[in-house]
């Protein structure tokens, strides 16, 4: 847990210096210290979809909430947005956009 909270702090730091590669390796390598600290943190569908993301440019990735509610996130650099989209869409996946703001975290829910 130590070691996540450290990323977390270096990837702020890395993102203030505009850093995008370096938040990249410090989110896959997160990545790989939550993988190791539960079982369970995983499964051969995430896994699978990381591998997609990775060979469709994503620079790095992580899962992130709990219980089934969760997502993935990719780093990937502008020119091959694109392309991980269009791969992450070919395997069942759904691909959103995110955008920084002020406020941190903003979310909202759609009534049915």
């Amino acid at each position: 847990m130590r070691e996540l909270k450290a990323d977390a702090d270096e990837v702020k730091r890395a993102f203030v210096n505009g850093d995008i590669r370096r938040m990249a390796n410090v989110l896959q390598n997160s990545w790989n210290a939550k993988r190791k600290s539960a079982h369970g943190i995983s499964n051969t569908v995430i896994d699978e979809f990381h591998a997609i993301a990775t060979r469709h440019g994503a620079l790095a990735g992580k899962i992130s909430g709990a219980s089934g509610g969760g997502f993935m996130m990719f780093f990937v650099r502008p020119q091959d947005r694109q392309r991980l989209i269009v791969g992450l869409r070919a395997a069942g996946g759904n691909a959103d956009s995110v955008a920084f703001t002020h406020r941190g975290t903003v979310t909202w829910t759609a009534t049915v």
